[in-house]
């Protein structure tokens, strides 16, 4: 299944790595060993999931918004009709 040659360490480099038992590999030169059955998962995958969820609410946000309606001319209110408060003595 894998070719010993491409098996390399990735703590010193050399191609010494061996199957120990049914999902453990480890390095006869130095102390590497890693069981492929744990989950390597990390703080990473943690941090990825809940940045995508952050994306998916703000996305179902701005979809769920009601459009921005534009303003008609005569939704406005004149000038003319706006109270300036007397100035200040």
């Amino acid at each position: 299944m894998f070719d010993r040659a491409y098996l390399e360490c990735p703590k010193c480099g050399r191609h010494t790595i061996v199957k120990n038992g049914e999902a453990r590999w480890s390095c006869i030169n130095c102390d590497f060993s890693r069981d492929l059955n744990a989950n390597d998962a990390g703080p990473l995958n943690l941090l990825l999931l809940m940045a995508m969820t952050a994306l998916a609410i703000a996305l179902v946000a701005e979809l769920l918004r009601p459009p921005i309606q534009p303003r008609r001319s005569s939704d406005r209110i004149s000038p003319s009709l706006v109270q300036t408060p007397p100035p200040l003595q």
